[in-house]
């Protein structure tokens, strides 16, 4: 792959994970609203670590695709 290529990819893995951090800064909003309001936000909390997991495995990913370089 070339280097504009790749480029592009990173661009999106880059713009993927900010959407997906943004997604999950939301949904933990959200989940204390819910323990606030007195309902039971384990399944909720356990979620929200399950999405927290996957970006950072999504980050890894970007990571090695760029060869080690941290964009």
């Amino acid at each position: 792959m070339d280097s504009s290529k790749l480029q592009e990819c990173l661009d999106r893995a880059d713009a993927q994970i900010a959407r997906g951090r943004n997604a999950t800064a939301r949904l933990a909003t959200y989940i204390e609203a819910l323990a606030r309001d007195g309902y039971d936000a384990t399944t909720t909390r356990k979620l929200l670590k399950a999405f927290e997991e996957m970006e950072a495995l999504l980050k890894i990913g970007r990571v090695r695709r760029a060869g080690g370089m941290v964009g």
